[in-house]
């Protein structure tokens, strides 16, 4: 099963960069699943950040 993200997405992605809005991406997907959407998207630059919901419930707010 795919589902890839919208073509524009790239792009609106890009326009927050340049406009130095840090994006954040939430999802259920498996951890390397959601990285590499991520990646494929232009969110990250290299290695992103996951963060499992058990490890968010151990964050501070």
């Amino acid at each position: 099963m795919i589902d890839p993200p919208r073509a524009e997405v790239a792009d609106a992605i890009a326009q927050c960069h340049q406009a130095g809005i840090q994006v954040t991406m939430v999802t259920v997907d498996y951890g390397l699943t959601a990285e590499a959407i991520s990646q494929q998207m232009g969110l990250v630059d290299g290695k992103a950040r996951v963060v499992t919901g058990e490890e968010r419930g151990h964050l501070s707010e």
